[in-house]
């Protein structure tokens, strides 16, 4: 059950949140103005962005 919280609930992991910030702003010329990741399993997370 503990596992499957956060895919239930739609928790946002902050630290896969954190990294796919830093690679779409890598290059200095975009800004992510939102963000919102989620984990769909175990091994796999999908986000949805705005840049």
């Amino acid at each position: 059950m503990h596992d499957t919280a956060g895919i239930l609930l739609d928790k946002t992991d902050k630290h896969v949140a954190d990294e796919k910030c830093e690679i779409v702003e890598a290059n200095g010329d975009v800004r992510l103005m939102d963000l919102h990741v989620w984990q769909i399993c175990p091994q796999a997370h999908v986000a949805i962005n705005s840049v």
